[in-house]
């Protein structure tokens, strides 16, 4: 099965759609799915995983409903699903796309191998595309 879709998890609705009409226009054939909670997106995750080409995920996730032990050790929901992604499904390039500073979430970030883009750098958006741009084109 081909991976043609990027998924986004990420609260900020308005950003991402405006993504996704760029890229919709940039990838033809391609598919992009928003999930606006983490527990949507790895709703999304677990039943369409084999045709996810990249995950964009936002560090600042609200209403994590996945109840665990491990929750408690994560002040970042975006972080706590950076791990669940990484150990369930760890062949699916994710980058994170946050306002967090990287400083914050570094060795974590590094821990489960995942690309990051602070949201307020100027030149954010581009370099996600870039991200995109090298996933899409394997």
């Amino acid at each position: 099965m081909s991976k043609t879709v990027i998924l986004f998890i990420d609260e900020q609705q308005t950003e991402i759609e405006a993504h996704i009409d760029y890229l919709t226009a940039t990838y033809g054939g391609r598919s992009f799915y928003y999930a606006q909670t983490s527990s949507k997106g790895l709703e999304y995750l677990g039943k369409h995983y084999q045709q996810i080409a990249c995950i964009s995920l936002d560090l600042l996730m609200p209403n994590f409903l996945l109840r665990t032990e491990d929750r408690e050790r994560y002040a970042l929901e975006g972080l706590y699903l950076l791990k669940v992604i990484r150990e369930e499904y760890p062949s699916i390039p994710v980058v994170c796309y946050s306002f967090i500073k990287e400083e914050f979430a570094n060795e974590f970030i590094k821990k489960y191998k995942a690309e990051y883009i602070y949201k307020g750098d100027r030149n954010s958006y581009r370099d996600l595309l870039k991200i995109f741009d090298k996933t899409l084109s394997k």
